[in-house]
């Protein structure tokens, strides 16, 4: 599974926009703080309505909250975009046909009233292919039924053992809970949605421009004021947005509860994954699809043309790797690509 370079993606973009931010938060600052400088230069030159008038209408030269949704559009998008393609790989797990001869065993096992012992169990699970093959044979160790021996007294009140079926569960089968999985991966996407939608910068210095006060509240205020003459509310951010704002900063820390859980969640799903097995050494026949694959009259051309396949498709780098014509420079050329990763 891949799950693990893809949220690692997922985190290059989060703190990718977060550095963003925070330079602009910088900036925004910046401007803010050189305004209110030129304002407090006015001081005894102008009245304090107009001055209070200045500050109120104040607009910063930088349109940052343009800024702000273009790149978080461009991160948020690549991120969720590698989580779809973690749900792909849950899917795909949880979804994967039952090996036909896997449930044919099974079936046989229960139907002839087979009582399997508990190595013969972990034999069996280590054939199942996915999720659902180890749901079957998770119904097949429910219901075990083992002979004992039992003592007790006949017709004439002597004692004597007869053989007695009695339940006795295996419980070694291993099964992902799915709806922990998915119930996960949710919380990762609304931890990621909170990041980007609700970050502010360290010490939430754009709040005014991603959360900018409501315009009728503050309309309502002035005709409060001016009809009624009552004295206006200051105008406050409601309590989901300044929730979203608290939570958003600890949403970019790969340490962050909703993705550590995840992970391990997925961990436990991978190693459930039976490995395939590796070839060891090349048949006829993969000897004769190299060969027509690539031709070998000129060396160099062909070890080029090796690594080019063997980058393409896994399956083929696996034999091309055991041709000893090809194995250096494939498996080379993998390496650096892996760590370039």
């Amino acid at each position: 599974m891949k799950y693990k370079k893809s949220f690692e993606e997922i985190m290059k973009q989060l703190t990718t926009y977060k550095i963003e931010v925070d330079e602009l938060a910088i900036a925004y600052v910046t401007e803010k703080t050189r305004h209110e400088k030129e304002l407090q230069k006015m001081q005894g030159k102008y009245t304090e309505s107009y001055i209070s008038e200045e500050r109120k209408n104040w607009r910063p030269i930088k349109n940052y909250a343009e800024e702000i949704s273009t790149t978080r559009q461009k991160h948020q998008k690549v991120a969720l975009q590698q989580l779809n393609n973690i749900k792909s790989e849950m899917d795909n797990y949880f979804c994967t046909p039952v090996d036909s001869s896997f449930a044919s065993t099974v079936v046989a096992i229960k139907t002839l009233g087979l009582n399997l012992t508990n190595r013969e169990f972990d034999l069996l699970q280590e054939k199942s292919n996915g999720y659902l093959g180890r749901r079957l044979l998770n119904e097949l160790a429910v219901s075990r039924m083992i002979e004992v021996n039992k003592v007790k007294l006949n017709e004439t009140n002597n004692s004597e053992q007869v053989r007695i079926e009695e339940p006795k569960p295996f419980n070694g089968v291993s099964i992902p809970d799915i709806e922990q999985a998915y119930n996960s991966l949710q919380n990762v996407k609304n931890a990621i949605n909170t990041a980007f939608e609700g970050y502010c910068g360290e010490s939430y210095a754009l709040k005014d421009v991603i959360f900018p006060i409501d315009k009728v509240q503050k309309e309502t205020n002035v005709k409060l004021s001016e009809v009624y003459g009552i004295q206006p509310q200051k105008p406050t951010l409601d309590n989901l947005t300044i929730s979203k704002m608290a939570s958003s900063i600890k949403c970019f820390d790969k340490n962050y509860i909703a993705y550590t859980t995840f992970l391990n969640i997925m961990n436990e799903i991978s190693a459930t994954i039976p490995k395939p097995k590796k070839k060891t050494r090349l048949t006829d026949s993969d000897k004769k699809l190299i060969d027509t694959l690539i031709d070998s009259k000129y060396p160099v051309l062909a070890q080029g043309e090796a690594i080019k396949i063997a980058r393409a498709d896994n399956r083929l780098a696996e034999i091309l790797q055991l041709d000893s014509r090809y194995k250096t420079a494939v498996t080379t050329a993998l390496n650096e690509a892996n760590n370039n990763e």
